[in-house]
Formats: C-alpha cells, sequence, structure tokens
C-alpha cells in the first residue's frame, strides 16, 4: 500500500500565552545518571491514530533528547530541524511524511513494519516547519491527530509513517497551544536553573575537591537538552529538561612499558608509548514540567544538582 496525502486537518485556532502558574518545586532527589535512566529506545506501539506531539529536533525550547541518551546538535542558520514525535513517555521517534517529493531523504516505496509482522510501502519524506504539506504544518511544535501508516498503526520502532494529520491544540478539545505552552516551561526551567546556580556552582567545586587537581587548563562543556511527551492518558504535556557542566582536562606522557620475558625467551624490545589520561569533574541537574490541556503548570518536580566525579585513568595509547 502506498502512501496517499489525504483531507488537510483544520488548523489550530492561536490563544494567549498561559499564565504562569505559582506552583511549588517538589524535590525529587539526586540527578545521578538521569540522562541515562531516560526511555532510550523505547516506543509505544501505536494505534490506527494517535495524538502526540510534533517538534523541531532543535528550536526556542532547546535542543531535544533523542531515541538514546544523546541531545540532538544545535542548529545552524539555515539548517533543517525535521519534526520529531513524542507519544506517551516514550523515546523520539524520527517520523516520516507521506510525501509527493517534497521534505528532506525522500525515500520511494519505502517499507516500514506495521502490526503482526507485516510490512507497508510509502513514499515518504522527513518534514520540518518549513516544508510545504497540506495539513497547516508550520510552527515548531504542534499537538497533532496523526493517522499512522495508513490507519494500519504500528509495532515499536524508531519510524512510522503519517499519512494525514490535524493540528488539535488551540481547539475547544484540546485548548493548549503547544508552543506557547513549551514557552512557560522553558521558562520555568530558566527560573530553577537561576534559584539553583549558588548549589550547582558549590556541587561543581565539590566534585572538584573529591576528584583530585586537573592536570592544567580546563575545557568547560555544557550540555541541555529537552525531553517532552503528550500523555494522552491525563491529558499532560510532560517537558523533562536536562542540564550537565563538565569540566575537563587532560595530560599526555611518555610511558615505558613494562618488560615482561619468560625465562629462557628472548625479549621483544619494547618502545615508549604515548598515554593521554582525562580529569573531569562537574554537575547535572533535571527538572520535569507538567502541564495540563489547558498549557497551565500543575507540576514541577526537580532533581540534582549532583556532582559528576569522573578523574579517568589512562583512556589511550599510541605507539610512538
Amino acid at each position: 500500500m502506498r502512501g496517499a496525502v489525504i483531507a488537510p486537518g483544520a488548523a489550530a485556532r492561536r490563544a494567549g500565552p498561559p499564565a504562569p502558574a505559582a506552583v511549588a518545586v517538589r524535590d525529587g532527589g539526586a540527578a545521578t545518571d538521569f540522562l541515562r535512566a531516560l526511555p532510550a529506545q523505547v516506543w509505544p506501539t501505536l494505534g490506527p491514530r494517535e495524538v502526540g506531539l510534533v517538534i523541531a529536533s532543535s528550536g526556542p525550547w532547546g535542543e531535544l533528547i533523542g531515541w538514546t541518551p544523546f541531545i540532538a546538535p544545535p542548529r545552524a542558520a539555515g539548517d533543517h530541524a525535521p519534526y520529531w514525535f513524542y507519544n506517551r513517555g516514550g523515546s523520539a521517534q524520527a517520523v516520516y511524511f507521506a510525501s509527493d517529493g517534497r521534505g528532506q531523504n525522500f525515500l520511494r516505496d519505502w517499507q516500514v513494519p506495521l502490526p503482526g509482522g507485516r510490512i507497508g510501502h510509502f513514499d515518504a519524506a522527513m518534514y520540518d516547519a518549513l516544508t510545504p504539506n497540506p495539513w497547516g504544518l508550520s510552527a515548531e511544535a504542534h499537538l497533532v491527530e496523526v493517522e499512522v501508516n495508513g490507519g494500519e498503526g504500528a509495532p515499536p520502532n524508531l519510524h512510522f509513517v503519517v499519512t494525514d494529520a490535524r493540528i488539535v491544540d488551540g481547539t475547544d478539545a484540546y485548548p493548549l497551544v503547544a508552543a506557547d505552552a513549551l514557552t512557560a516551561a522553558r521558562a520555568a526551567w530558566d527560573r530553577w536553573v537561576v534559584a539553583t546556580r549558588p548549589v550547582t556552582d558549590q556541587t561543581i567545586e565539590d566534585a572538584r575537591a573529591a576528584s583530585g587537581e586537573p592536570y592544567g587548563d580546563e575545557t568547560v562543556q555544557t550540555e541541555v537538552g529537552l525531553l517532552p511527551t503528550w500523555l494522552p492518558e491525563s491529558r499532560v504535556l510532560r517537558v523533562t529538561f536536562y542540564r550537565r557542566v563538565r569540566r575537563t582536562s587532560t595530560r599526555t606522557a611518555m610511558v615505558s612499558p613494562r618488560q615482561t620475558c619468560r625465562k629462557g625467551a628472548p625479549c621483544m624490545v619494547r618502545h615508549p608509548v604515548r598515554t593521554t589520561s582525562t580529569h573531569s569533574y562537574g554537575a547535572e541537574q533535571a527538572l520535569i514540567v507538567d502541564l495540563d490541556d489547558h498549557g497551565r503548570i500543575v507540576d514541577e518536580v526537580s532533581f540534582g544538582p549532583s556532582p559528576i566525579v569522573a578523574a579517568a585513568s589512562p583512556t589511550g595509547a599510541l605507539a610512538e
């Protein structure tokens, strides 16, 4: 069955951004290995039609956390940021759309898995907010009802094909506007990061003390990512933010390998080797923001800041 473009969905009615909610931030505990604890290649079984969030992989709310614990690279000016799909708390899905050639990475007669071990065939491509389409998808985030693989549904998988779509946010059934709700969630995250900065700075200093002296000049790497999802049962937009600050220094040295020779056997001469040791430490923190179907913040749960201590042994050797 080849995917066909069906009738466009109605455009969402825009509302103003939700007013900031006075919600106390609850302490969820440590953020240790928080990123690794997020769903990795965990996808839901999809029915014929699903409501979920389509969102640019890199956009105004930050870089998204993908289907494994990685944070999408920032988008350069002019680069495409394809839509990803999030639903039911699972990992991101690199969703494709039924296409007549428009979009990125166009695939003709593409084979995708269907329920029951069957295979569907579609002409499909990845879309972004600038890709012309019959459904009115033009923002960097929409809450949408999609037809999955021509109404066949999909087993848990990184990809599926949207063969019809209807924007539902900003409607009577779903009053929230996805972009505004994400902006409100990002503002809550920014407020919390500022409020916890003294604790974060102290956590980094404590991690430095626990890891020993750096090897010399340090590089500082800060990574921030978010994992949003639509929870249809509770009608909640859940946005998980994660931040990791890591300071790293390296040291290179020539090391003469220890000579071990069996008695009576000739001994091979071993030349010195170059080894590089890495010393790193830092802090990580996370915040989960829940918004109801009107776009109002109803819960915030914080994790950390927690120390990262990873002073390492020699990590590589090249023969000199």
